[in-house]
């Protein structure tokens, strides 16, 4: 994968030019010139949601060349990898609130690029990162230009081009991207100004003080002399200190050695001039000097409002933040969850536990992955359905079309609402719609619905969008959100559930539903917090518990036959549920064998699929499994199995057959 190594300060206009000739696309965009008007309106909505749902356009996904990365430790390394190096362009939410006996979905993309002042310029030690070689620098800063407030990236000309021709337009998130704070540079900028605001406040209060516990005092009477010129002298440089700067913004210091004439001028300072204040300070490099200050309320509205103004620069990391208590929901979304963490909270940690720990603190309301679900769920995946996110919501929307879109079934059928956010009326919004398959969940009594009952601006529906707007962050988090509203709707609809009146995405305790209400942890316990890991090994991690990363329920089998499917897979292991992985061979090559990973849900299945194999005849089984400990000892002689040239490779020798009362016990564990 080519890889650029780019400053974020650069426009990149050769890589925008590259989208020469494509059709530029606009999804409920926000940039910094409308974030501040909106930002109250996009809190507001992510506040009152039941669940949002997130995706991010990257600059690049994974550094490794690996074609699988095996063990925990080696896919969270790879991961953040590519986390710490690329970085998040676009971000797209889309809020899901339930609403008026439906679903109001309100989604939008917000250009993102770092705040100019936020960064710290790290080029070289990145650089070096890049090209393998390691530096002092590198090793001072943990992992080398891995920062998250450095100001360098990197860039995959892969993903550059992807994105260029899905149309997304980088000079537009160069010029007008919104920046963001994390919460340690917010507490840094919020500290120098309270305590800038605290000093205001002390010295006013102090001259109220003053001023009421008695009359403003004389001049002091100085004789003529050198300590009357010294005076006279200040007061002309405090006359060209008002008119050049007559708001105070910069203090202003004289150099006096002497006590005597730095007590005089407080005096002096102190009846003339009721507006300013004055301090002594001591400086190694020039001695002792006097500190004026002018207190004016201008000076403390003006920190005041630079206070008001940092919350505004908390910017795309207050929208996450709004969310922290809601469920949470992204397709194949562990490079996602990675890049907020590290972008807009602070640097990923070096093992995957304490990034668990940092995560669910910070986000209590769970994580759900729609392609996990779709891959692993008992009601869908049987249905086969497509891996990328555009096929798997056409592929769910038809299904629900076709299964309750008859005259005595219209009562299951998903009413959904989908509103724009961002329109400010002059923006075209009709071209923006949702998946031409699901358009007749959005449609009210067949016709096109141009206000919502809120009033705002809701989505042309007639037509198929000229413009194909997948990839789009906002457009893909749309889509997210209608594929887990449609995987809910098949569960419920299987386990005779009202979606709308008895699913609750908070605990149920806390919520003001009927006693029959499920939480989603409890309709969905085994996929909530769950997320999908590509070619990786193991495929899955939880990132609230720690049952999927224990590798003692991961079996490699290998040897079957390569025209098998998931369900004969599947089938081998009956009644067991498990999960399947397949391994696929290298690039260029075609292996002569099948090989998957089977993963149990407990200890219990793991301990079943043992006794499964154990009974089968060995002379007559047409596969081998191991252990995932016996798959490392034995590691270099199974990857010959799944080459080309492997035909005269035989598998390392396994343990001899089972006893005859442990095959009886096994014949228990299947009639049980």
């Amino acid at each position: 994968m080519p890889i650029l190594t780019v400053s974020s300060h650069s426009r990149l206009p050769t890589l925008a030019a590259i989208a020469l000739g494509t059709a530029r696309r606009q999804f409920s965009v926000v940039t910094r010139h409308n974030w501040e008007k909106l930002r109250p309106v996009l809190l507001q909505e992510i506040e009152k949601c039941d669940f949002l749902t997130i995706d991010f356009e990257l600059t690049g996904l994974l550094l490794s060349q690996e074609d699988r990365h095996i063990g925990l430790d080696k896919v969270y390394d790879a991961y953040c990898s590519g986390a710490r190096h690329f970085m998040p362009l676009q971000m797209g939410l889309c809020a899901v609130t339930r609403h008026d006996r439906g679903w109001r979905l309100a989604p939008f993309s917000v250009y993102m690029w770092p705040q100019r002042s936020a960064t710290v310029n790290r080029p070289a030690v990145l650089q070096a990162t890049a090209n393998g070689s390691s530096s002092s620098a590198s090793t001072s800063t943990g992992h080398g230009g891995d920062s998250p407030d450095s100001d360098a990236f990197m860039v995959s000309v892969t993903a550059m081009n992807f994105l260029s021709e899905a149309g997304f337009d980088l000079n537009e998130c160069i010029k007008n991207g919104v920046g963001w704070l994390r919460p340690e540079q917010e507490r840094a900028k919020k500290s120098v100004l309270e305590q800038r605001i605290t000093e205001i406040r002390q010295m006013k209060e102090q001259a109220t003080a003053k001023a009421a516990s008695e009359a403003t005092p004389a001049p002091p009477e100085i004789s003529p002399g050198p300590d009357l010129d010294v005076i006279n002298n200040v007061k002309e440089t405090i006359g060209d200190w008002l008119r050049n700067d007559p708001h105070g913004t910069n203090n202003l210091e004289v150099p006096m050695p002497s006590a005597f004439q730095r007590l005089l001028m407080h005096s002096v300072i102190a009846a003339e001039y009721p507006n300013l204040y004055s301090y002594s300070s001591r400086r190694a490099s020039d001695g002792e000097r006097m500190l004026i200050k002018e207190i004016e309320g201008d000076d403390y509205t003006r920190h005041a409002g630079g206070l008001q103004q940092t919350t505004v620069q908390v910017g795309v990391r207050s929208l996450l933040d709004a969310a922290a208590d809601k469920v949470i929901v992204g397709h194949n979304c562990f490079l996602d969850v990675l890049h907020a963490q590290h972008r807009l909270y602070d640097a990923l940690p070096s093992t995957v536990s304490e990034f668990k720990d940092k995560w669910t603190e910070r986000f209590k309301g769970g994580v759900l992955d729609t392609k996990y679900i779709a891959e692993t769920h008992e009601f869908l995946s049987p249905l086969n359905p497509p891996a990328t996110l555009k096929g798997l919501c056409d592929f769910m929307a038809h299904r629900h079309v076709q299964e309750h879109g008859d005259e005595t079934s219209l009562g299951h059928l998903l009413r959904l609402e989908l509103v724009n956010l961002v329109s400010d009326g002059e923006a075209d919004s009709t071209s923006i719609q949702p998946p031409h398959a699901a358009r007749r969940l959005f449609h009210k009594e067949g016709s096109d619905a141009e206000q919502s009952s809120d009033g705002e601006s809701t989505i042309s529906l007639s037509e198929k969008p000229a413009v194909d707007m997948s990839h789009d962050a906002g457009y893909d988090a749309m889509m997210t959100a209608l594929v887990c509203l449609l995987q809910l709707s098949e569960i419920c609809s299987r386990k005779g559930i009202d979606m709308y009146q008895q699913l609750a995405f908070k605990d149920v305790s806390t919520t003001a539903m009927s006693k029959k209400a499920l939480s989603i942890s409890q309709l969905l316990p085994t996929s909530i917090n769950r997320v999908r890991l590509v070619k990786s090994q193991p495929s899955v991690l939880n990132i609230a518990g720690r049952d999927e990363t224990d590798m003692q329920r991961h079996f490699y089998m290998t040897n079957f036959p390569t025209s098998w499917t998931k369900w004969e897979v599947m089938k081998v292991w009956s009644p067991v549920w498990v999960n399947i992985a397949f391994i696929q061979p290298s690039a260029g090559h075609a292996s002569p064998v099948g090989s998957c990973w089977v993963m149990a849900r407990n200890d219990e299945d793991a301990e079943s699929i043992r006794q499964i194999y154990d009974m089968m005849d060995r002379d007559h089984r047409n596969f081998d499994l191991y252990t995932y400990d016996e798959y490392q000892k034995h590691r270099a002689d199974l990857s010959e199995l799944d080459t080309a040239e492997s035909s005269k490779a035989s598998a390392p020798a396994r343990p001899a057959p089972p006893a005859p009362e442990k095959r009886r016990l096994m014949e228990a564990v299947r009639v049980g």
